[in-house]
């Protein structure tokens, strides 16, 4: 393939668990200028299509999209995008394989009015659990007329947050994500955390209960332990001023005690409201031990403050630490 020129960067965003919302508002996650249309999959199946004879169970959760082979042949999720003008573009690709062998996105050209499949660009997932940020700067020529973005799942059902395409511009001067070792070094530390007293070692201090349901919310051996007496709505919050827009993590160290539904939620405010349907969650498993959990969230210009909510479970959730802070200083993907 001469035409098209491949200089590769591939970042592994650690985490043992990590998702986007995809509001259109808070958590967009995709630049304006991205060529591929529904790329956070927030409209579903729209603009993309099925194809080969292989068995594909197609599923989207949370927003995310979910490809799981059911048997060896051939099938795959696409979308053809017209390409405006020859120069270099940015594909990158989010997802989780579930620690599964097979999940990969690959760029292919039409040129000539030919659909050349040998002339394959590739974003390999590694077989791990975890998001995983994949991205390449490519280059097409002018003989590149429309390109087909295709997505394999594995059998293990892959998980697809986002993909992106996008022409650079002079004004590019680095890829729309942070250097690994900037990124690893934010991720896991307590350094940056905008919530006041996370980890609840002066009690119940800076956090607010709302709600009218029964709860038994008090600090035991030093965790806040949350366990619900109802079904009612509960909830301790904390309201965080956004201090500039970019791209933020929740973390979260809890043990839900094998109990389910206990989260925490991330919700914005802007245009002077609150906006209870642009949530981000962060959902505890049903199992014993500590958990230690993440997200990356887009937080735009629009969004003055948000509110961390937490909520426990019936067995009792003990919830050891709760952070939010920026790790992609001075870097956001712009909204639509």
């Amino acid at each position: 393939m001469k035409k098209i020129k491949i200089s590769a960067l591939l970042i592994y965003v650690l985490g043992i668990f990590l998702g986007l919302a995809v509001s259109q508002k808070l958590f967009a996650g995709m630049p304006a200028n991205n060529l591929i249309k529904n790329a956070i999959f927030a409209e579903g199946q729209k603009y993309w299509h099925q194809q080969g004879k292989g068995r594909l169970a197609i599923q989207f959760d949370d927003r995310q999209l979910i490809l799981q082979k059911q048997d060896s042949q051939y099938s795959a999720f696409y979308q053809d995008i017209k390409i405006p003008a020859p120069g270099k573009y940015f594909v990158e690709l989010v997802a989780d394989s579930k620690n599964g062998n097979g999940a990969l996105l690959l760029v292919t050209p039409f040129s000539n009015g030919k659909f050349h499949d040998r002339q394959n660009i590739r974003l390999s997932l590694l077989p791990k659990n975890g998001v995983q940020v994949l991205s390449k700067e490519i280059k097409l020529g002018s003989e590149v007329s429309k390109v087909r973005i295709r997505l394999f799942g594995n059998k293990n059902g892959t998980r697809f947050i986002s993909v992106q395409l996008k022409k650079m511009t002079a004004a590019d001067k680095q890829p729309n994500v942070a250097p690994a070792k900037q990124l690893n070094a934010a991720i896991g530390k307590d350094s940056g955390n905008l919530l006041k007293n996370s980890n609840f070692k002066a009690g119940k201090k800076y956090w607010s209960q709302v709600g009218s349901g029964k709860s038994d919310i008090r600090i035991e051996n030093g965790k806040l332990l949350f366990q619900r007496q109802d079904a009612v709505y509960s909830v301790l919050y904390q309201d965080i001023k956004i201090p500039s827009p970019g791209t933020y993590a929740l973390e979260v160290t809890a043990d839900s005690r094998n109990g389910g539904g206990s989260q925490v939620i991330v919700t914005p405010f802007f245009d002077g409201k609150f906006h209870d349907r642009y949530n981000s969650y962060i959902r505890l498993d049903r199992k014993n031990g500590v958990q230690k959990l993440s997200k990356l969230i887009n937080i735009g210009a629009e969004v003055s403050k948000v509110r961390v909510r937490i909520i426990g479970n019936k067995t009792g959730t003990l919830f050891s630490k709760v952070i939010l802070k920026k790790t992609f200083p001075g870097r956001l993907i712009k909204f639509q």
